[in-house]
């Protein structure tokens, strides 16, 4: 089994629990197999918090996720067989092991494109609710303070600083929410018989605007404006909002990144939200 290094460092920062987790994986896997009657073939990427393998059942074929402890198995569960998203056939929420469809490949589509087909596959997967909304521009912004003393990226203050402010700025905007995906990136969206699905749900309830930022956040920052405007009037939201998250997203992911050694992906969403700040488009 393969365990790339960004999923092996993102187990082990939970500590003894990533620890063990790391230790008895081809156990947890042989386990499984034998408990849901699989057929293991190959191994998948799987993303930074997951292990992931082509499987059969009896009748069909599957995909088996081991997740790494910690990272939100339950909500991925519960998201998961909505519309807009992935089935799922087995769960077992202590051991983080999840039996999903088998899909197609990941959207591969020019950058108009993508916008269009992710916008309205988030119209299709946010969910109205009554529960309260997670404060998810809080948590952005005191994980972006602290990376950034921690870290000591070679940035200058200023992207901190805007990327705070624009944190602030949604944080105090309490006026949508919905349950979102939390991470509808091309490469969580694979094909199905009848079109894109999500995969891999962080399921939380927040601004829907926060979505269409993680969307955007890995685009040239030349381009930006326009599919801003773009993404803002497939999914009827404010381009400005939508902008400022996608900021407050490229920091603040680029620093994760860089947290977990990846320093070669880091730098494209840190340069991207340096760029944007330096042609004065983060707002669109």
């Amino acid at each position: 089994m393969i365990v790339h290094p960004v999923v092996r460092r993102r187990a082990e920062l939970e500590g003894p629990l990533g620890e063990q987790w790391l230790a008895g994986l081809d156990s947890l896997l042989a386990t499984t197999a034998d408990r849901w009657s699989l057929t293991v073939n190959e191994q998948l990427e799987g993303g930074f918090g997951s292990v992931v393998f082509r499987v059969r059942t009896a009748d069909r074929e599957a995909v088996l996720k081991l997740a790494v402890p910690g990272t939100g198995v339950a909500q991925e569960a519960a998201a998961l067989g909505h519309p807009g998203y992935a089935k799922l056939y087995a769960c077992d929420l202590e051991a983080g092991a999840l039996l999903l469809e088998s899909l197609g490949p990941c959207m591969e589509l020019p950058a108009e494109g993508m916008v269009a087909e992710l916008g309205r596959l988030l119209r299709i997967a946010w969910r109205a609710t009554d529960e309260p909304t997670y404060p998810k521009a809080d948590s952005l912004a005191r994980m972006i303070t602290d990376l950034w003393r921690e870290l000591a990226p070679p940035y200058p203050d200023a992207l901190r600083d805007q990327a705070l402010a624009y944190a602030s700025n949604r944080a105090a905007d309490t006026s949508r929410k919905v349950v979102v995906h939390g991470d509808p990136h091309c490469g969580n969206a694979l094909l199905s018989p009848d079109g894109y699905v999500f995969v891999d749900p962080e399921s939380f309830v927040c601004d829907p605007a926060y979505d269409c930022g993680v969307v955007l956040r890995h685009t040239k920052a030349e381009e930006f404006p326009g599919l801003c405007r773009q993404l803002a009037e497939v999914t009827e939201l404010p381009a400005a909002v939508i902008a400022e998250w996608t900021f407050v997203e490229r920091v603040s992911t680029g620093l994760y990144l860089l947290s977990l050694g990846d320093a070669e992906r880091s730098a494209l969403f840190l340069d991207a939200a340096l760029v944007s700040a330096e042609l004065g488009t983060p707002r669109a």
